[in-house]
Parts: C-alpha cells; structure tokens; sequence
C-alpha cells in the first residue's frame, strides 16, 4: 500500500503534474478539499514551483477533493479478510486495527 492507484476522481489532476506529485498530494491532503490559490506556498513545498504554478493556473479557486485512499483500502481489506474466514482477531493482527474496529467495519457491510 506504500504506492496507492491514483483515484479516477484525480485523474485530471495526474495528467496535468503527473502521478509522482499526485501520489504526494494524495499523502498530504488525504480526505480534504483543498483550494489550490489559497495554499500556493505549500503546493510549491510538496510539489514544486512549475507544478504548483499550473495548477493556480487551471485549478484557481476550484476545490479539489483528495480522498483517503489508504483508509478505504485497509477498509477493502477487512472485508477481504472476513470473506476469507479470518476471525476479528485475525483481521485486527494483520490490518494493525482493534477487534473492535474490524466488528465495526463487518457490521457496518451486512
């Protein structure tokens, strides 16, 4: 999970600064919007000046969702994980999340 599918909700986004500075932003805004003119210097720190710079410049004061994609991937993988038989415990070992919190994520799929 170290390198995430970039989202086809940002698939614009990647072809304008490519997937490296995508995946970057992906780590950094992760389950935001974020308004591209109101943050420039931090695009420019995480991203560099000619990305952050084409970004102001298509993107202005449009807010772009970054989803949380490690959450829902460890999500996918709780119920994989049940489908496969794992107990909660099991599940909760191999995904670094409590019991609890892997009974929450099987409950919350019925």
């Amino acid at each position: 999970m170290d390198n995430p599918a970039i989202p086809e909700s940002l698939a614009e986004v990647a072809s304008l600064i490519g997937d490296g500075a995508t995946r970057i932003l992906m780590a950094k805004l992760a389950g935001r919007t974020f308004v591209t003119a109101q943050m420039p210097r931090k695009l420019i720190i995480w991203i560099g000046v000619e990305r952050a710079a084409l970004m102001v410049k298509e993107y202005g004061q449009t807010s772009i969702y970054f989803p949380n994609v490690r959450r829902h991937d460890r999500l996918t993988l709780v119920i994989a994980l049940r489908v496969k038989g794992l107990t909660a415990g099991e599940a909760a070992e191999e995904t670094g999340l409590t019991e609890r919190r892997v009974y929450q994520i099987w409950a919350a799929v019925k």
